[in-house]
């Protein structure tokens, strides 16, 4: 079975190490992004089979790359996992409105976000 690819967009040097590392010791190819102008490029260049997006970015939000990449033709299936440490309600129903097919809140349990990503990439 190949392995599954996972793109995460996350510019907390702390949590894209967590990720790659615990995500690359389950089997998964992991690429890091940590600026979301090059997150679309390598999206359509290199499509990943999953996507973990940070809301507070520089540049643009989470929530609207994610909106975008939900209305690209070919793109549009990819999951987006949204991760925040935002606790209002308001920021997971509006990344759940542009699109978002989960949502995690930081900090997080690593178990429960593999749990997450299993569920995605283990459908069909």
């Amino acid at each position: 079975m190949d392995k599954k690819n996972i793109i995460v967009l996350e510019d907390d040097m702390g949590i894209r190490e967590l990720l790659k590392s615990e995500l690359e010791n389950t089997g998964y190819n992991v690429e890091i992004i940590d600026d979301t102008m090059t997150l679309l490029d390598v999206v359509t260049a290199n499509r990943p089979d999953l996507i973990m997006m940070d809301v507070s970015m520089p540049g643009m939000d989470g929530i609207t790359l994610c909106h975008q990449l939900k209305n690209m033709p070919g793109l549009n299936n990819i999951p987006v996992i949204i991760m925040t440490a935002f606790t209002d309600k308001k920021t997971e129903d509006d990344a759940r409105l542009f699109g978002a097919d989960d949502f995690i809140l930081k900090p997080f349990s690593i178990i429960d976000v593999k749990a997450k990503i299993k569920n995605f990439l283990t459908k069909d």
